[in-house]
């Protein structure tokens, strides 16, 4: 709010998909949290079966904190369980994407967090949840060095491409010419990543990293999750893509589907999830 004060609503689904009005739950009083510093997911971080809230708050001294929003039998929110927090200078949070799944099988989701460092270095943590739905200290797994990977080109997203149980992160980078590939990050047994595969990639001038918004989801319903690319370009068109793995989590040319003409739908007034 304008004042500084935040609340946190929950809009329930209703049986034929739409919403209901949203009903506020939390809120806390100006001055103790600010909304740009925030990043949110979610997912059932405690496993008992209904899906949480993961907030992952970014001091601007470099504090880190992740908190976790516990939802009643009624889909509202209480006080926030802080369970990870580091000191001043430690993390920033403008420099971490985040992507929430299962990743090392156990029936509760997980956080993957890809931070760039100053020095342009680049790597994947896994944040493991545990069965109070608090997350312990992260673990890194692929690092590259600085020059390879520009933090700030890649959207990150997370979803089981391959089937075997484990949710992997898919990594869209775009470069700054306007070439782009989707990278899949499979994982290991114990939650953490292998290093990259690139699958599908086009040519400069083809797809703006910038225009692109994507999600993660079981679309066709094979049992291996796929890939939304919402894009908009410049004159106002949009368009829905997806991508569609094979059993290996390498990722083919996309899907269009929906899309609409110039002057219609504006891609930086939407927000995909």
């Amino acid at each position: 709010y304008a004042d500084g004060s935040v609340s946190l609503f929950t809009f329930k689904s209703r049986a034929d998909g739409g919403f209901s009005d949203p009903v506020k739950s939390w809120t806390t009083a100006p001055g103790n949290w600010w909304p740009e510093n925030v990043k949110l997911a979610s997912g059932d971080f405690d496993g008992n079966g209904r899906d949480d809230v993961a907030a992952f708050y970014g001091y601007s001294d470099g504090r880190a904190a992740l908190y976790t929003f516990k939802p009643n039998a009624s889909g509202e929110f209480g006080t926030p369980l802080r369970s990870w927090n580091v000191p001043e200078n430690y993390w920033w949070g403008e420099n971490v994407e985040l992507a929430v799944g299962d990743f090392d099988g156990n029936g509760r989701a997980d956080l993957a967090a890809m931070y760039g460092y100053e020095d342009g270095t680049v790597s994947m943590f896994t944040f493991k949840s545990q069965t109070d739905g608090g997350f312990t200290a992260p673990v890194k797994s692929w690092t590259t060095a600085p020059g390879n990977w520009n933090f700030s080109n890649v959207k990150l997203t997370a979803g089981d491409y391959d089937g075997d149980g484990r949710a992997d992160a898919a990594a869209f980078y775009g470069y700054s010419d306007g070439r782009a590939a989707l990278y899949t990050f499979l994982t290991k047994t114990d939650g953490t990543f292998n290093s990259p595969v690139r699958s599908w990639n086009v040519p400069a001038d083809y797809w703006w990293g910038e225009h692109v918004q994507i999600a993660s989801g079981d679309y066709d319903g094979n049992g291996r999750a796929d890939v939304a690319a919402f894009y908009g370009y410049s004159d106002g068109r949009a368009a829905l893509y997806t991508f569609k793995p094979d059993a290996t989590g390498k990722f083919d040319s996309p899907l269009r589907s929906w899309n609409v003409p110039a002057e219609y739908w504006w891609g930086d007034h939407v927000k995909l999830g």
